[in-house]
């Protein structure tokens, strides 16, 4: 796993749903949401103060990429951003 360093956190983007309801939703259509994403938090450096490992966070999306760095880790893609790109943390109920 890689360790991140100052504020950066590693994030897992979450599946979005193929099908709603008995409708298909192709790729291509799902990759278009640029409004933004919900990625749960792999990892975080030592000067995150919101966003701790687990939790889920929202954050923008251009296109069918996150806005931040991708790196690959052990076989899995995951993504590199600065805490201040976060949108939103998910509340706890």
């Amino acid at each position: 796993m890689i360790r991140p360093l100052r504020d950066l956190l590693v994030i897992r983007p979450l599946k979005q749903p193929g099908m709603i309801g008995l409708i298909h939703i192709p790729d291509t259509e799902r990759c278009r949401d640029k409004t933004g994403v919900w990625a749960e938090v792999v990892a975080a450096g030592p000067k995150v103060e919101l966003a701790h490992v687990g939790t889920k966070v929202h954050v923008a999306a251009y296109g069918s990429h996150l806005a931040g760095d991708e790196v690959t880790v052990d076989g899995e893609v995951l993504t590199l951003i600065r805490e201040r790109d976060i949108n939103g943390v998910e509340a706890k109920s």
